[in-house]
């Protein structure tokens, strides 16, 4: 059987860390993960990551796939900070916020990630920054709620909708850096989380749910208001995860309701692509689930990150384009 050497002509090369900037077709042998990997053009898919510290679930994430951020959730301890490197996940210093907290907004990087509000006893407004180890108080948000959407970055951030319990919250407002500011409402308000995607001045809003039935409506905002969208999503559902932009983006995951509302919920694995026109089905994740934490700021790089049907630790990485990939042998 010919080997490497006799079908390209040179040898695999032998590193101890993956190159910063490889080329299209390039292989190497990562000396320190003991694996065998090369850079290849991928059609979008999900493939297993590194799993999560603990079962978790109605928790948040913020940064990017090889650099993320994920805290909070009904798992005690609740204000448990986990960093991911691309393969693992390592336990950082744990959020700030006075009390345990669940269904915060998060958004920003894993070096300047935010969280803003959530809910444990009461909903709350509290808001904390990370800095990639350790988090420190800022100003409030104005309204307090929980199920709140977040998209942005720690300078140029927007959060939007959530819950009040009872009732649900239209209220958008930005941070600067330094305070918050409300501005314009959602147009539909929404209790079960919608999905967050884009910037602080070309955010859009996907999916979520009212206090009676689950909104397929998409709105976006254009740095002052919001307006709905002609495209809708071809599966109406709640917290589900996301990544892209307001013009290329993709929804994961998420529940359905099946019937009229109280019923039974019905987790999905379904992937829709927005290219800022329609909406597309692509390929599922491998384990249907909602309530996930999510990072990533492309819709070609994402991560799904525990979650429900049953509280688990599984991350799922979402890759579309050149893209490293461990080869495994079979």
């Amino acid at each position: 059987m010919a080997d490497y050497k006799g079908i390209r002509g040179f040898t695999v090369q032998y590193l101890s860390a993956d190159p910063p900037a490889p080329i299209l077709g390039q292989v190497w042998y990562n000396s320190t993960s003991g694996t065998m990997k090369g850079y290849l053009s991928v059609t979008g898919a999900w493939s297993s990551g590194g799993n999560y510290p603990q079962t978790q679930s109605d928790f948040t994430g913020a940064g990017t796939q090889t650099a993320a951020v994920a805290w909070g959730g009904e798992t005690p301890p609740r204000q448990l900070t986990s960093t991911y490197d691309g393969t693992s996940w390592t336990t950082s210093s744990p959020l700030n916020y006075p009390t345990d907290v669940v269904t915060q907004a998060g958004f920003g990087l894993q070096t300047a990630a935010i969280s803003a509000g959530g809910y444990v006893s009461g909903v709350v407004n509290t808001s904390s920054l990370f800095n990639g180890s350790t988090w420190s108080g800022i100003p409030n948000m104005n309204t307090a709620r929980q199920q709140v959407m977040g998209t942005g970055t720690s300078t140029a951030g927007l959060i939007f909708g959530g819950w009040l319990r009872p009732g649900g919250s239209s209220a958008t407002e930005e941070y600067n850096g330094t305070s918050w500011a409300s501005t314009g409402d959602l147009g539909t308000s929404t209790r079960e989380g919608a999905q967050h995607i884009g910037t602080q001045t070309a955010g859009i809003a996907v999916a979520g749910g009212t206090t009676t039935a689950l909104i397929p409506v998409v709105q976006e905002y254009d740095g002052a208001t919001w307006s709905d969208l002609p495209a809708v999503l071809n599966t109406s559902r709640f917290r589900a995860g996301g990544s892209g932009t307001s013009t290329d983006a993709i929804v994961f995951g998420g529940a359905t309701i099946d019937g009229p509302v109280p019923a039974p919920v019905v987790r999905k694995g379904l992937t829709e692509s927005f290219n800022g026109t329609s909406w597309t089905e692509i390929a599922d994740l491998a384990t249907a689930r909602s309530n996930s934490g999510t990072a990533g700021t492309t819709a070609t790089s994402a991560l799904c990150i525990a979650g429900l049907t049953e509280p688990q630790v599984a991350t799922e990485v979402w890759s579309e384009g050149p893209t490293v990939v461990t080869f495994t042998s079979s």
